[in-house]
């Protein structure tokens, strides 16, 4: 009966209804948005979880990772509750007996008490691998205990505390020169380190590693906030010869922002951009001039470094630069927007992303617009002119809709190179013009639902047949035009295949294709594809959220009637 409110259980429950197969059909995409910003070995690790892991911007470094390492607990299908039940204990024995005499080292500021939890959890990380099989079936004991024992070795202890251990450390820095030549900067003054501390609270203690000597950094940002280091250096080769210069360090994953800044020819050249300490592993920053390789279709892995302002100290010391590192203290929503940010920029970074944006949005700008003119025409001849034969064309017209496009890819791709317009965008758009089988069906079928009459009056008027087509019918079609105009973008914005065959040139990628390039390119790096991904699916959601009306009136064929 209509003008009776439905209850409202029922309302409840269609609303419900709604919601939840809402979020079963966005899952997926906000399972794309989670781990875009995730890091790489969140994706890896054994407890996956739907969101990336907060940060941990502690200020104080050395420090202990509490969460590094999962709980003891039962290894996995192939050991039965009852056998890790009764040997559980046996484990948990021998482990804390074997860190009984264990001391952390006196360099990483980090005290027994903080690290034992987590040293636990991670010599039973490292020592479930290499337990065999046939240990689940002895009996607790003292065969039992000796086997775990001889397992965990002083190696093993040692891999699980650096796996824990964060810290900043700083290395080497090189130089590359313009003819790409590698050099290592020596520094003025190694004894006992060449970083001087010039304001903020740190200790600087070199640490021996495997090739090179690094210089452990223990700071403390809980007061201002900040810590500025400064080291001399002497060039090998003159100032002007060096293209850009790259600082070794490591990161201990606070997510708190280094600056690197470098000091030479009387000037002091600042970064654009800060290096976030999103990693627990050495990394290398490579800061450059602005110059040539900026405009170039190439992976971007350095930062800008611009001219600033001048500075006195260097005047009297030819051939030397100064470096300048400056931490800088992150909150926990500074923390969060470098974690999010850092994949996404990652990635605008290692691909041309704008210029395969751009080809993308060009291609659908053509192709858009020369299907919607083309298919309009072709469906109002068929609809509203009568000429000889019109029914057996459209037959025709229809029955290429049977054809798979496989049959006719390799003809079409021996024409248009042919027509010398392999490795070019051409073929992409130029098919355009001829319309699609399938839209001329479609707005056949909706112009047949308007009015006779208004195209009588508009005869009546003096109008042809071309402002008829242009000012009576295009007004009225604007659904099915609409939901063309949609589908014809979600084909061109997500063609693969297209650019796969006929472009060879990275110039004239489009994005899909760009983006398959980068997944081959970077391996394992999801984080950094899911970024990439979001970004090349957000525009065909939003076009579709503000054009959905359209969309549904254009796909139920509803046009005027008398």
């Amino acid at each position: 009966m209509l003008g009776v409110k439905p209850p409202l259980w029922s309302q409840i429950l269609l609303h419900g209804t709604l919601v939840f197969f809402a979020l079963i059909f966005s899952f997926p995409f906000i399972w794309m948005l989670g781990t875009s910003f995730k890091q790489d070995k969140e994706l890896s690790a054994s407890r996956l979880s739907f969101m990336p892991r907060p940060p941990n911007p502690e200020p104080i470094s050395p420090y202990i990772d509490s969460r590094q390492f999962d709980p003891i607990k039962m290894p996995d299908e192939s050991v039965q509750e009852a056998e890790w039940e009764t040997l559980k204990d046996t484990v948990t024995v021998a482990i804390d007996e074997s860190l009984r005499p264990w001391v952390p080292p006196e360099k990483s500021r980090v005290t027994r008490d903080q690290a034992l939890p987590e040293m636990r959890q991670g010599v039973w990380h490292l020592l479930q691998g290499k337990l065999p099989v046939k240990f689940w079936t002895m009996k607790p004991g003292e065969a039992a205990d000796k086997s775990v024992r001889e397992l965990i070795t002083p190696e093993m202890i040692d891999e699980a505390f650096d796996l824990c251990h964060r810290r900043f450390m700083l290395s080497t820095i090189t130089i590359r020169t313009k003819d790409y030549s590698e050099h290592k900067a020596e520094p003025v003054n190694a004894d006992p380190t060449p970083w001087s501390i010039v304001s903020g609270s740190a200790e600087l203690t070199p640490v021996k590693q495997i090739q090179q000597t690094a210089y452990l950094v223990r700071y403390d940002l809980s007061g201002n906030g900040e810590l500025h280091l400064s080291a001399e250096y002497q060039s090998p080769v003159p100032l002007e010869d060096i293209k850009h210069i790259r600082v070794s360090y490591r990161q201990d994953e606070t997510w708190h922002r280094v600056y690197y800044e470098i000091e030479m020819n009387g000037r002091l050249y600042k970064p654009d951009e800060p290096n976030y300490q999103g990693y627990d592993d050495w990394v290398e920053v490579t800061l450059q001039h602005p110059s040539e390789d900026d405009r170039r279709l190439m992976a971007k892995t350095w930062i800008l470094i611009r001219q600033g302002e001048k500075q006195a100290g260097l005047e009297n010391r030819p051939g030397h630069f100064k470096v300048h590192c400056k931490i800088v203290r992150s909150g926990m929503a500074r923390a969060w927007w470098g974690k999010m940010r850092n994949n996404y920029q990652a990635t605008l970074k290692q691909v041309p992303f704008w210029r395969y944006v751009s080809t993308s949005i060009c291609l659908a700008i053509l192709r858009i617009s020369l299907t919607l003119f083309s298919c309009s025409v072709v469906a109002y001849s068929f609809s509203r002119l009568d000429w000889p034969g019109r029914s057996i064309c459209f037959t025709i017209l229809l029955a290429t809709l049977m054809i798979p496009g496989q049959v006719t890819m390799i003809p079409q791709f021996i024409i248009f190179k042919s027509l010398g317009w392999y490795n070019t965008l051409f073929p992409l758009w130029v098919t355009s013009i001829f319309g699609g089988a399938f839209f001329i069906f479609l707005l056949r079928q909706f112009m047949k639902g308007i009015p006779k009459d208004l195209e009588d009056a508009a005869l009546i008027d003096g109008c042809g047949y071309f402002r008829i087509y242009w000012h009576v019918i295009l007004p009225n079609i604007k659904p099915a035009l609409a939901a063309i105009a949609i589908f014809t973008f979600l084909g061109s914005w997500n063609d693969f295949m297209g650019p796969l065959i006929y472009v060879n040139d990275q110039r004239m990628y489009n994005l899909a294709l760009g983006l398959f390039s980068f997944r081959l390119e970077s391996g394992a790096a999801f984080g950094m594809l899911m970024a990439g991904s979001l970004i090349m699916t957000t525009p065909i959601i939003v076009i579709f959220f503000f054009a959905q009306r359209y969309f549904i009136q254009g796909v139920t064929l509803t046009g005027i009637k008398g």
